[in-house]
């Protein structure tokens, strides 16, 4: 799917089967960007199922300011999710910035996810996120939300789940004219909770977790 407007709704039972040798890259998009094997999943159940691969996404110009991309999928909205793990190395470079509010959510397994439920779940693939190649980028809000299996999330529930990622590694660089809408906010399970989060006899086992934060205001 390309998005929000085209989600999946269903249930999928991977009989413990792993789909391999995905290739995502960014292909003609426009607007809010959702993106992974699944764009956006909606009321889904999806279980007993492995996704391998590799994801790369360089943006060179100002569109898209928000972004939603995981592993398995960019946005879960209402979801469960059992004995689900993800191995898709993802690398996400932005290189040039205007004067935008952007927010990047990117997470092993999931983007973002809404008011959804993980249960058994786990992450094995890095995740490198660079926003703002340089000093000068300009913006006029930026937040970077990293995580082993979810970037952001809100009302979720995590349990029995971990990340055993090499890397989860974000950069953000440039100048933003808000002092309190900017930076990174990365963890090896969630890198940004909402309101209601359960995160229950969960691991993180990521070898190398690293946030770097240049920005001025």
């Amino acid at each position: 799917g390309s998005g929000k407007s085209q989600y999946f709704r269903g249930t999928i039972d991977g009989g413990n089967h792993c789909v391999s040798g995905i290739d995502m890259d960014m292909g003609n998009r426009s607007n809010n960007f959702y993106y992974g094997f699944f764009s956006y999943l909606y009321n889904s159940s999806v279980k007993n199922l492995a996704i391998k691969g590799l994801a790369y996404f360089y943006i060179e110009d100002a569109a898209y300011p928000d972004t939603y991309l995981g592993g398995l999928a960019g946005y879960a909205e209402s979801c469960s999710f059992e004995n689900v793990s993800t191995d898709v190395s993802i690398y996400y470079y932005r290189e040039k910035t205007n004067n935008f509010e952007y927010v990047i959510n990117i997470g092993g397994v999931i983007g973002k996810a809404y008011k959804s439920l993980f249960k058994y779940c786990d992450n094995y693939a890095s995740v490198y996120v660079t926003f703002g190649t340089r000093s000068t980028e300009y913006y006029k809000s930026g937040v970077v939300f990293v995580g082993g299996i979810t970037g952001d999330e809100y009302g979720s529930k995590y349990i029995c789940c971990a990340n055993h990622s090499p890397v989860l590694y974000a950069s953000v660089k440039g100048s933003c004219n808000t002092s309190n809408n900017h930076g990174i906010r990365i963890g090896g399970i969630v890198g940004n909770t909402g309101y209601a989060t359960l995160i229950q006899s969960c691991c993180n086992n990521a070898q190398s977790l690293t946030g770097k934060s240049s920005i001025s205001s």
